[in-house]
C-alpha cells in the first residue's frame, strides 16, 4: 500500500467519523468539549502513527478508533492526577474529572438535579472504566452510539451469543459496582 492511498483512507475515515468520534471524546471527558477536543487530536496522532498496520491487518477499524480515544482520554486523566497528587493535600480519588483544564463544574445557576446527574454519570463511567475492554466497548457502541446488539457484536468482530453474554454480565457488574439505585 503506498503512503499517498494510507493518508487518503486516513482522511476519509476521519473526515467520515469525526462527529461521531468527537462524541466518545466527550463522554471520556465527562462533557468537556475543550479537553474531549485535545483528547481527539492526540488520538487521530496516535491511530495515524499506527493505521498502515491496522488496515493491513483488517481489523475492526472503528472499535479500535474508541479504544484508541479511551486510553488516550484515562491517560490524559492519570497525568492530570499524578500533577495533581500532594497539591493542597487533596486525595487523587477526591478529584473530579470535569475540574480539570478547561473546568465546566456545575455553576451557581444549575440546578440541584443537573448536579445529580453529573454525579452519577461520573460514578456510571467510573464503574464502566472497571469493566473489561471488549465489555466497555460493547456497552459503549450500545447504548452511546445506539447500535443493536447484533451490529455491536459485528463491529467486535463477537458470536451472537458471545455478545449477548458479555452484555449481561457488564450490566449485572455494572449493577453490583454501582448498585441497584440507578
Amino acid at each position: 500500500m503506498s503512503t499517498g492511498n494510507t493518508e487518503r483512507e486516513f482522511v476519509e475515515f476521519v473526515e467520515r467519523y469525526a462527529t461521531r468520534l468527537y462524541a466518545v471524546a466527550v463522554k471520556y471527558c465527562s462533557g468537556n468539549r475543550l479537553l474531549a477536543e485535545d483528547v481527539l487530536q492526540g488520538a487521530f496522532a496516535k491511530m495515524w502513527k499506527a493505521w498502515p498496520n491496522k488496515i493491513n491487518r483488517g481489523e475492526a477499524i472503528l472499535a479500535w478508533a474508541h479504544a484508541v480515544i479511551r486510553n488516550t482520554a484515562f491517560d490524559f486523566h492519570r497525568n492530570v492526577k499524578r500533577r495533581l497528587k500532594g497539591k493542597d493535600d487533596i486525595p487523587v480519588a477526591e478529584v473530579p474529572w470535569d475540574d480539570e483544564k478547561g473546568s465546566q463544574l456545575a455553576s451557581v445557576t444549575d440546578t440541584a438535579e443537573e448536579a445529580i446527574f453529573r454525579a452519577m454519570t461520573r460514578d456510571l463511567w467510573a464503574a464502566v472504566a472497571m469493566l473489561d475492554e471488549v465489555q466497555q466497548d460493547l456497552l459503549h457502541l450500545i447504548y452511546v452510539d445506539q447500535l443493536s446488539l447484533n451490529a455491536a457484536r459485528k463491529v467486535l468482530g463477537l458470536a451472537g451469543t458471545t455478545a449477548g453474554r458479555y452484555h449481561e454480565v457488564a450490566l449485572t457488574r455494572l449493577r453490583e459496582i454501582i448498585g441497584d439505585d440507578i
